[in-house]
């Protein structure tokens, strides 16, 4: 009788367990991906308004900085979109956007040297100092990676485009910068923010 009452305990208590185990598991709010998020992407969309007519302000952005708060690279993107929405570097915010969008959507992060020498340029005009250092350094940073996806593109590809006319422009930023000299013109920022990124 004793074992009986052991194997109806055991088995009662093996029940409460997994009973326990079952509503905290249900309970758990399990992290939620960002990319493939449609409401992200409607949000993305949304702001394209506001931006086209001049009319976006850093606090347009904060629904779109909370959607992302859980994905490390989106949330430095709309970091830097709301300061550059703060300073009307309304171009530079359009690119942002669409970087952000196309990432949402598939996933992968672009290699633009070219688009973060612009914003380097950009963000110390600004006096935004720690923000330009970080784009110049992930531009150094990521200029290899750029050079070898690129040269990776069949040939019909490369022949549209002079890559190697590009990592020379991106060096001779780096090396101007690095030389103490951080101004550009409006035109060689926009020419650096139009260079193709790789994927």
């Amino acid at each position: 009788m004793n074992r009986k009452k052991s194997l109806i305990i055991v088995g009662l208590l093996f029940i409460v367990f997994l009973v326990i185990g079952i509503i905290l598991l249900s309970s758990y709010d399990a992290p939620k991906t960002l990319i493939g998020d449609s409401k992200t992407l409607k949000e993305i969309d949304r702001l394209l308004l506001p931006l086209d007519t001049k009319t976006l302000t850093e606090i347009d952005l904060n629904d779109l900085k909370e959607m992302v708060k859980s994905d490390e690279y989106a949330s430095r993107e709309v970091e830097e979109l709301i300061l550059l929405t703060k300073y009307k570097e309304y171009s530079h915010v359009g690119h942002g956007l669409a970087f952000l969008y196309e990432y949402v959507q598939t996933g992968e992060e672009p290699v633009c040297p070219g688009h973060l020498l612009s914003h380097y340029y950009v963000f110390i005009k600004h006096g935004e100092i720690d923000t330009a250092n970080d784009n110049l350094a992930e531009a150094k940073a990521t200029i290899p990676e750029w050079k070898n996806i690129e040269l990776t593109k069949n040939e019909t590809y490369l022949a549209e485009i002079n890559y190697s006319s590009y990592v020379e422009k991106f060096n001779f930023n780096i090396n101007k910068i690095e030389g103490g000299n951080s101004t550009a013109t409006e035109e060689e920022i926009s020419d650096l923010a139009d260079a193709p990124c790789a994927r």
